[in-house]
């Protein structure tokens, strides 16, 4: 499971779910079916602690912003162009 905030380089997949672990945020993207099987309770369970560990990480910051910047995007050179 990714430590929310803790670093650049964690991510993790739940079905087509991505998340990308920041040092000032969590990036989810893709697709998530919760389907109503044993398979769904597992993805659930799973999406559930994340963003758990998501909500106590943010409670506990004692200085949290009202709102962060966008973040900034840089565009590179297709090296294979």
């Amino acid at each position: 499971m990714i430590q929310p905030y803790a670093n650049d380089r964690q991510s993790q997949q739940i079905g087509k779910l991505t998340l990308e672990n920041q040092q000032d945020r969590v990036v989810l993207y893709g697709q998530m079916e919760l389907t109503r099987d044993q398979v769904g309770l597992h993805q659930a369970r799973e999406l559930l602690q994340i963003l758990q560990a998501v909500v106590s990480t943010l409670e506990a910051e004692a200085a949290l912003p009202e709102q962060l910047p966008p973040a900034t995007i840089n565009t590179v050179d297709n090296p294979f162009l």
